[in-house]
């Protein structure tokens, strides 16, 4: 009975995702949507099967191509320019399949741990409330190339209830096909994973978190055999992965394309990361908005000076995750997990600084800790049973009220934009879009005048970033001509300088090269690409 009760208040919390989620449906494309999407159709005159196929292979998003995330924009539509709203609708519904394969693994691993059904079940729902209505994950559920995370995050969340589910069976029969059917589970959702995004890789990370972190803190019987599994199966590949990773990262080059060196990258995500949690435990302390260009970048250990506190900050909570695992293994376990989940995007590969969809599937630790905390309170102490219930309530409202508020303006291409440059005057790409759509005449021009004015100085003049990445949009879009391209080199002239221009010049190129922008000649781009 209460199972059945739970399953309807998990439709009614699904139910509740989807409509707070439908105001944004009217929204646009914004920025790499193009690069990732403006490609279909292109060899259409070739048929069905080889537009599909071609369309794949020209992914470029990261070194596997994301072919699966790929076919999924594919049966979206088969041509281009597309509307902007079965794509997000499909974005919207996975982010709801999501949430029910967040409940059942929650679930699953409740069970796993012995938790009593009057415990486990408020839990489960209050974490998979908490996490489908959280503000910060609209970036990710409405900004559509994001669909790659979503989908890295469906894989990962069914090879971990594969991994339980099998973790079980070997428990009970430790037999060579069980280990076999076990591993083969999880190799397949990781290569789906993979294939979708390739941060999918730390599926075989939480796993470990799982293990070294919860069940074995909290006593679940291990199987026979089963350390020598975890090491052929989940840390020689894990750790190898990584390996590679960390080497391409520090010996490809790659820094010389970034305005900030591998130490300054690791000093600012320190302070990122508790940026991030800020927004986790406190939603609405910011708007959620996809550009964070203008992020304060630590050049030392004290400069800026909260820089040393976060670096002291990141070592005490993973000391605390290590030196708790048996005291608090509740906490030590959302640590991990949420470390685990900034492994990759956030250490020292030179992705860009901040992305809130980062946090898609880390931020379940810092939740499951706050209605983890709730219900213990209501159970422990019952004289603040209504004071807890309430505080929970009021978390709930905050939630919904703030995704409600950020879905309705990204749903409103023009008023999103133009409050996404408000609150980051100085960021350069979100200027750069609001000019696009000044150019659409979404925008008044009156509008961007105003901004600007209030904005830093350095704002005001261009970078050869936004001035390149403008052309290319207009290349994506086929609005470019000669006097387009001229007036954007006389704009280079006296525009700033950006390291990140040169890989926005290569995707102009290549762009050209595709035929994306035939109106412009061999001769015009040569002597472009010359000046």
């Amino acid at each position: 009975m209460r199972y059945r009760a739970a399953i309807l208040a998990l439709g009614f919390v699904l139910a509740a995702t989807l409509l707070i989620y439908w105001p944004g449906l009217t929204g646009i494309f914004i920025f790499d949507d193009f690069n990732n999407i403006s490609s279909i159709g292109q060899y259409k005159h070739m048929g069905w099967w080889r537009n599909f196929f071609l369309f794949l292979l020209e992914g470029e998003s990261g070194p596997t191509g994301r072919p699966i995330s790929l076919a999924s924009f594919f049966l979206n539509t088969q041509t281009w320019p597309a509307s902007p709203w079965g794509f997000k609708l499909t974005n919207i519904l996975i982010h709801l399949v999501n949430g029910a394969l967040l409940f059942w693994f929650i679930n699953v691993l409740a069970k796993m741990l012995g938790l009593a059904s009057r415990i486990a079940t408020p839990l489960v729902l209050l974490i998979t409330a908490f996490w489908l209505l959280h503000p910060f994950q609209i970036s990710t559920v409405l900004y559509v190339v994001q669909r790659m995370t979503e989908l890295a995050t469906l894989y990962i969340l069914l090879g971990l209830i594969v991994f339980l589910y099998g973790r079980r069976k070997v428990q009970n029969n430790p037999s060579i096909k069980n280990y076999l059917l076990l591993s083969a589970g999880v190799g397949i959702n990781l290569v789906l994973a993979v294939f979708s995004k390739e941060n999918g890789i730390l599926l075989l990370g939480y796993i470990l978190v799982i293990e070294y972190f919860l069940l074995r803190p909290m006593h679940v019987i291990k199987p026979v055999k089963y350390n020598i599994w975890l090491l052929l199966v989940v840390i020689i590949p894990f750790v190898g992965v990584l390996t590679y990773i960390a080497d391409g990262a520090l010996t490809s080059g790659a820094y010389m394309s970034r305005e900030f060196t591998l130490s300054e990258r690791l000093l600012t995500e320190s302070r990122i990361l508790f940026n991030y949690l800020g927004n986790i435990v406190l939603p609405g302390l910011q708007m959620p908005t996809i550009f964070h260009d203008d992020f304060l970048l630590s050049s030392s250990l004290f400069q800026p000076w909260t820089t040393f506190i976060s670096v002291t900050g990141v070592v005490g909570l993973i000391a605390i995750a290590l030196g708790g695992r048996y005291k608090y293994p509740v906490v030590s376990v959302a640590i991990a997990w949420f470390l685990c989940g900034h492994l990759l995007e956030s250490t020292i590969v030179p992705l860009e600084l901040y992305y809130e969809h980062r946090n898609y599937l880390a931020m379940l630790g810092p939740l499951a800790v706050i209605a983890y905390a709730s219900l213990y309170v209501i159970n422990t102490y019952p004289r603040f049973k209504k004071v807890t219930w309430t505080a929970v309530g009021v978390f709930l409202v905050l939630l919904v009220g703030n995704t409600l508020a950020n879905t309705t303006l990204w749903g409103k291409p023009a008023q999103m934009i133009v409050a996404w440059a408000q609150a980051h005057p100085n960021s350069e790409r979100t200027i750069a879009e609001l000019n696009r759509l000044v150019e659409l005449k979404w925008v008044k021009v009156d509008a961007v005048k105003t901004l600007l004015s209030h904005s830093s100085p350095q704002a005001e003049k261009k970078s050869s970033y936004s001035v390149l990445h403008q052309l290319l949009k207009r290349c994506q879009q086929g609005d470019i001509d000669k006097k387009k391209l001229d007036e954007g080199v006389l704009a280079l002239k006296s525009a700033q300088y950006d390291n990140s221009a040169a890989a926005i010049l290569f995707e102009f190129n290549e762009a050209w090269l595709a035929e994306r922008c035939t109106q412009l000649s061999s001769a015009q781009m040569l002597n472009f690409m010359d000046v």
